[in-house]
């Protein structure tokens, strides 16, 4: 059985030089390296007034908000969703999330491909690249 509990995990954080909005907390707690065959599962988590680095991501992923409230921007539309909102977000298309509620949220993304290749607007760190995504597997020790 594969499985993993959201309230486990270790998040690594993720910035972007010189916008201090851009503070996220995340991890893939199930990817090909965890036996998927055609899924992987993003768990991010934000800080009160907090966002992640606007993307591109190669595979559809569907957006869960589990905690805290979110503003989510997929294409030119935008809008808040709270507890059991869910986003469609389409292969390809530039989107991003931000925190808007006074506590933690936590998003969680479901994505169609059991690995992710996602592309930000912004150079993220600590990795000091445009692209992100699940580990690679000379990576996955190191995570």
């Amino acid at each position: 059985m594969i499985s993993a509990n959201l309230n486990e995990l270790e998040l690594h954080a993720g910035t972007v030089d010189g916008n201090p909005e851009v503070h996220a907390h995340f991890t893939f707690p199930m990817f090909w390296a965890t036996g998927n065959a055609s899924t992987a599962v993003l768990c991010v988590e934000l800080d009160p007034g907090k966002s992640g680095p606007r993307h591109i991501d190669m595979p559809e992923e569907i957006l869960l908000v589990e905690q805290g409230e979110v503003e989510i921007e997929v294409g030119d539309e935008r809008a808040v969703f709270g507890p059991g909102g869910l986003v469609l977000v389409p292969a390809m298309v530039p989107h991003a999330f931000r925190n808007v509620s006074d506590k933690r949220a936590r998003i969680v993304g479901f994505f169609s491909s059991n690995t992710v290749v996602a592309i930000a607007d912004d150079i993220v760190q600590p990795i000091g690249s445009r692209v992100i995504g699940s580990p690679p597997p000379d990576a996955v020790g190191a995570v």
